[in-house]
């Protein structure tokens, strides 16, 4: 019988242990302990016989408190979402300790806007790589998704990317100075690494004129931005992904999945660049919605 007594402090610990602010982990324990107590005025005692419709009871329970008391400024959509974000993440958190979330289906709060970031699966990845082929703009195509996806940069970071700033011997990738003004340094896989070479060896070597920039267009100038995101969804459209993808979503699926394997939040904060790890603790959400198909 899985009870509930050692779940918010087992649950908490976990996060500490992802990277998670002090102040983040108590305001998750708190949620957690409040679905909880109401599980409890419903007879409920165990994990086993929590049941779907439970998810959307606690949801009206939440809403009718927010109608009751919204006039005395009760509580606000954002703090029901809050609790169904925790609830989210704890299945997260069940399902890979226990191979048994006990969330399976999407709770949607009543008025919230759905503005939710959707990232691509790892299968989706992979098709897109399998889009490319061995032409120039192919070789290229691949380079892209091996920088932005990969590596993770930014639009602005892989446009100022420098062939220089790739050190293949060290596995290395050094990203300039931009946003928030501070550099870093990325580890690249072998894959990364012989898809960057291939694109220097049989693409860019083709065009290569004075300009430093690794990216370049089919006339030796710095490609743009609008061209980078133009490539990236002919391969979206060619693997039929029936998604927006742009060139950030890359970003953010690589964060995503770096969560998924086990990558603790504050190195994943490292990797991404973000001055602060708050800035990358949606990706604790994503995470918990996004499917974890293996390719």
């Amino acid at each position: 019988m899985n009870t509930f007594e050692n779940y918010p402090e087992i649950f908490t610990q976990w996060l500490s242990r992802l990277g998670y602010a002090e102040t983040t982990t108590i305001s998750y324990q708190q949620r957690l302990e409040s679905f909880i107590l109401w599980l409890k005025t419903q007879h409920i005692q165990n994990l086993d016989e929590i049941k779907q419709p439970h998810f959307e009871a606690f949801k009206t329970h939440l809403e009718k408190r927010t109608n009751i008391n919204k006039k005395s400024g009760g509580l606000s959509l954002s703090y029901i979402q809050s609790h169904i974000n925790t609830i989210k993440l704890f299945s997260r958190y069940l399902q890979l300790t226990e191979g048994k979330p006990i969330l399976t289906t999407e709770i949607k709060v009543n008025g919230q806007k759905t503005n939710q970031t959707i990232v691509l699966t790892k299968p989706e990845i992979k098709q897109m790589y399998e889009s490319t082929d061995n032409s120039p703009s192919g070789y290229r195509d691949r380079a892209i998704l091996a920088i932005f996806y990969a590596c993770g940069l930014r639009s602005g970071e892989g446009l100022r990317l420098e062939p220089n700033h790739i050190h293949y011997g060290k596995g290395l990738l050094y990203v300039a100075p931009g946003k928030n003004n501070r550099s870093r340094f990325v580890p690249m896989n072998e894959t990364t690494m012989q898809h960057l070479k291939e694109y220097e060896t049989y693409s860019r070597s083709l065009n290569v004129t004075v300009n430093k920039t690794f990216f370049l267009n089919t006339r030796g100038n710095a490609i743009t931005a609008n061209c980078i995101n133009n490539r990236i969804k002919y391969l979206a459209d060619k693997s039929t992904i029936n998604k927006r993808v742009y060139v950030h979503l890359l970003r953010h699926s690589i964060a995503t999945h770096l969560l998924q394997e086990g990558m603790e939040i504050e190195s994943i904060s490292q990797f991404l660049g973000h001055s602060t790890l708050e800035a990358t603790q949606i990706y604790a959400h994503l995470a918990a919605e996004t499917p974890t198909e293996t390719v």
